[in-house]
C-alpha cells in the first residue's frame, strides 16, 4: 500500500470510526430543511389516504396526528439527538464498540432490508406521479406491466442516489430547496378541493368556519367507518401510528448518522419540519385531496 493509500484509509476511518470534528457541525436551518424533504415526500399521498380507508374520524385525525407527531418529534429530541451530539458517531460505530462486530452486522443486514423496501415504497411512488407526464398506464400489480415505467423508476432511483453520493451537506440543501414547493403542492391541493367537499356537503363553496369543517370531514373524508363499511380505527391507533411510523430513526437510533453533525442536542427540535409540516400537514391534505378527487370524478360521472 502507498502512502495515498495509506491516506485514502485514514481519511476514511476519521470520517466513520471517530467522532465528527467541530468545523463539519451544522447550524438548525440544515436539519429543518433536511427533514422537511425526508418527510414531505410522495409516500404522504398513499399514507393520509390509507386513514380514510381505515376509517379514522375527523377529530381522531387531527388530535391523534397532532399528539403523535409531537410524541416523535419529543423521541427524536430526548433520545436521539443527546446520544448523537456526546457520542458524535453513528449508530454503527457506537454499537460495534459497545455490542462487537457480531451485533453490528446482524443490525446493517436488518436495517439493509427496511431501507431497501422503503426506499423502493418512496421512489415507485415518486415515480407514479412523473407517469402522467409520459402517459403511462397505471400500475396496480405489486410488479410492474410497463416497461418504460420501469425506466422512470430507474431514472428516479439514480437522481436520489446521485443526490445521496455527495453526503450530508449536500442532502439538506437540496432538501432546502424542495421542501417549500412541496408543502406549497399539499396544500395547494387541499385548498383546490375543498370547496367541491363543501358544496356536496353542506351546498356552497365557502366554509364559515371551523364546524363546517368538521362537518365535512365527517361526513364525506375521515367518516369514522373503514372501506369496509365497519366502525374504524380511533385516537389511539392514529396516535400509535404517527409516533410509530418513524421508530426506527428515533428509537432505534439510526438517525443518530444525521445528528451526530448537530451543534446542539436541541437540534432534535428541527424534526418538526417533517412531522408538523409532513406528517401532520400533509397527511391530513392527502386525504382532502382523495376525497376531493372522487367527489369531482363522481359529479362528473353523473
Amino acid at each position: 500500500m502507498n502512502a495515498s493509500e495509506d491516506y485514502s484509509a485514514l481519511k476514511e476511518l476519521n470520517e466513520e470510526q471517530l467522532p465528527i470534528s467541530k468545523h463539519k457541525l451544522h447550524g438548525w436551518a440544515h436539519f429543518l430543511g433536511l427533514y422537511a424533504g425526508e418527510h414531505v415526500a410522495a409516500t404522504e399521498f398513499v399514507i393520509g389516504a390509507t386513514f380514510v380507508a381505515l376509517g379514522a374520524s375527523t377529530t381522531d385525525i387531527i388530535l391523534g396526528l397532532l399528539v403523535g407527531n409531537i410524541l416523535a418529534i419529543l423521541s427524536w429530541t430526548f433520545i436521539t439527538a443527546p446520544i448523537a451530539v456526546e457520542t458524535r458517531q453513528s449508530l454503527y460505530t457506537y454499537l460495534n464498540k459497545i455490542a462487537g462486530d457480531s451485533m453490528t452486522k446482524l443490525y446493517n443486514w436488518a436495517n439493509v432490508i427496511i431501507f431497501t423496501v422503503i426506499s423502493a415504497a418512496m421512489i415507485t411512488v415518486s415515480s407514479t406521479a412523473v407517469r402522467f407526464a409520459f402517459d403511462i398506464p397505471a400500475q396496480l400489480n405489486w410488479y410492474p406491466t410497463n416497461a418504460f415505467f420501469v425506466i422512470v423508476v430507474l431514472l428516479v432511483g439514480t437522481i436520489v442516489v446521485f443526490v445521496a453520493m455527495y453526503g450530508f451537506k449536500a442532502v439538506s440543501e437540496f432538501s432546502s430547496i424542495c421542501a417549500p414547493w412541496l408543502f406549497v403542492m399539499f396544500s395547494s391541493g387541499a385548498l383546490v378541493l375543498m370547496p367541491a367537499l363543501s358544496e356536496a356537503v353542506i351546498g356552497k363553496t365557502e366554509l364559515n368556519g371551523w364546524s363546517d369543517f368538521l362537518l365535512i370531514g365527517d361526513q364525506s373524508i375521515w367518516t369514522g367507518i373503514n372501506s369496509a363499511g365497519e366502525p374504524g380505527i380511533g385516537l389511539l391507533e392514529v396516535i400509535g401510528f404517527a409516533w410509530a411510523a418513524n421508530t426506527i430513526t428515533h428509537f432505534g437510533l439510526i438517525d443518530m448518522a444525521l445528528l451526530r453533525y448537530a451543534k446542539k442536542s436541541s437540534y432534535g427540535l428541527a424534526t418538526s419540519s417533517g412531522m408538523l409540516f409532513g406528517h401532520f400537514v400533509a397527511w391530513i391534505s392527502a386525504g382532502i385531496m382523495g376525497a376531493g378527487y372522487g367527489c369531482f370524478i363522481k359529479e362528473k360521472h353523473y
